[in-house]
């Protein structure tokens, strides 16, 4: 394996497995606010289920750059313990880029329209929650917020601003947002000849634009026949390349969601115990979280032999009110873990193997590090989402494994996605798939924002996964993009962990 790029903060060439042995090396100090406890006294003595309490932080952990140690990252975990804000400085920023790239277009305002959980551009000008932006080239701008009455809202808001949370916006319209509320709003501002520009209108984001459950045109399609002077110029991509790019606060922020997926990589690892159940492993890895200010969204998770996620081969136990499974020795248990601290968004896949991993599974773990590797050192302002991909899918393609999410997709927000599920039907694909489907067709998603070129400070997840037949192994960590390369922000989740092998 060739050395590791000095651009890199990520240990590779270190195999595509570690041991709880290592991951307790990590663990040499004591703990702040817990003088004596170390990370390893989590979960003593948890089984049949019983969870202990979490305790506190770990010490922090700084990199030393091409020493070769399985344990070495360039994450500082007592990021946990900080408390970073975007200020009005961001706001100013972000709103400051948007200006421009209105007078580059000769628009006299902007509507942004509230997209889905991972890339909604209503969010990304507010600060808060969803809401129909309706932004001026000039002066203050006006949110609509369609579904929400106005009790319900104006309480939080004001209690936030009553604690010193500043609300970005003055002019918020609960339970209003109607395509003649719109209208009446262009006239009263005498925009009804306008050049308007939108975000959302013509075009939506990754989750809705790729399955095809959303069609364009209807609120420009109103617009125009109400106001037939004017025109409409749907600014979708431009929009995403502004908002992919992060300054040193929004920074800040997805280090932090960075350093709490190391931490959560390690509690879930600790708790993958023969006896233990899933819920103890959901329990165990977001509690510690919480109490630091992360918001964890609800981990899909799954374990049995062939390992998986909720979309990788693990029941959905929840959905249908059944007793959490039990883990056992020889299980392969998959998850993935979402974590938000404010708006930033960062996601950790973890893979814990309870006892000696199979040779299958070990196979699956060295193709997905592999890609992994791969791509990191791909990875640099410059070069498309393609091409990144392209080179993540090597490994792949040349054993004939096929993997059931994207190896690689951005972050804040979710743009450029590489293709999902494909090679499900090769040689080594799901078994039975076909039999039970029958003429039912089951996509093979692609690539989506291929074309989107890499830019400095944009944020980045690797998510490489790998199966045969019903067999599956995900890794991941997240990175942000520098001119000659990448900032990984995680280790312990981009290898395969072995509990107690």
């Amino acid at each position: 394996m060739a050395p590791r790029p000095a651009f890199c903060s990520a240990p590779l060439g270190q195999g595509s497995e570690m041991t709880m042995r290592e991951i307790a090396r990590l663990d040499t100090d004591g703990m702040p606010g817990n003088t004596g406890m170390r990370r390893r006294d989590f979960l003593r003595g948890a089984g049949g289920g019983a969870v202990a309490a979490a305790t506190g932080l770990l010490a922090p952990r700084q990199a030393t750059a091409g020493t070769g140690d399985s344990s070495s990252s360039g994450l500082d975990r007592s990021l946990l313990a900080t408390y970073p804000q975007v200020t009005r400085r961001t706001q100013e920023w972000r709103w400051g880029r948007v200006r421009k790239l209105m007078e580059a277009n000769n628009l006299q305002v902007l509507l942004v329209i509230p997209g889905g959980p991972f890339d909604d551009p209503s969010s990304y000008m507010t600060n808060a929650g969803k809401g129909i932006v309706f932004f001026p080239l000039a002066g203050d701008p006006v949110v609509f917020v369609p579904m929400n009455s106005g009790a319900m809202a104006v309480d939080p808001l004001m209690k936030n601003e009553a604690a010193g949370i500043e609300s970005w916006i003055r002019d918020w319209r609960f339970n209003q947002g109607s395509p003649d509320e719109i209208v009446s709003l262009l006239q009263e501002r005498n925009l009804a000849s306008a050049r308007i520009g939108t975000v959302g209108v013509e075009k939506t984001g990754h989750m809705a634009r790729r399955t095809g459950n959303w069609r364009p045109g209807g609120l420009g399609n109103f617009i125009r026949a109400k106001l037939p002077g004017t025109t409409l110029v749907e600014l979708w991509d431009p929009f995403m390349a502004l908002w992919l790019v992060k300054n040193d606060e929004e920074l800040a922020m997805f280090r932090k969601a960075g350093a709490a997926m190391e931490v959560a990589a390690e509690l879930y690892s600790e708790a993958c115990r023969p006896g233990n159940t899933l819920a103890d492993v959901m329990i165990a890895t977001t509690s510690e979280l919480i109490r630091h200010g992360v918001n964890v969204a609800f981990p899909t998770i799954g374990c049995g032999p062939n390992g998986g996620a909720r979309w990788g081969g693990g029941i959905t136990w929840l959905d249908y009110g059944l007793p959490p499974p039990v883990i056992r020795r020889g299980d392969l248990v998959g998850s993935e873990i979402f974590s938000y601290v404010g708006q930033l968004h960062a996601q950790g896949q973890v893979s814990v193997s309870v006892g000696k991993p199979s040779p299958k599974v070990r196979e699956l773990a060295d193709i997905a590090r592999e890609a992994y590797e791969i791509s990191v050192r791909a990875a640099r302002a410059g070069i498309t989402f393609r091409e990144l991909a392209e080179a993540a899918a090597a490994p792949h393609r040349r054993t004939g494994a096929w993997h059931l999410t994207p190896r690689i997709h951005t972050l804040n927000p979710l743009e450029g996605v590489d293709a999902i599920t494909e090679g499900m039907f090769g040689p080594r694909g799901f078994p039975g798939v076909k039999e039970r489907f029958g003429s039912v067709k089951v996509p093979e998603l692609p690539m989506d924002g291929g074309d989107l070129v890499l830019a400095e400070n944009m944020t980045i997840q690797f998510e490489n996964n790998a199966a045969f037949e019903d067999t599956y192994v995900v890794l991941g960590g997240n990175l942000i993009v520098t001119r000659d390369g990448c900032e990984a922000l995680n280790d312990i989740s981009c290898r395969l962990i072995v509990m107690g092998g």
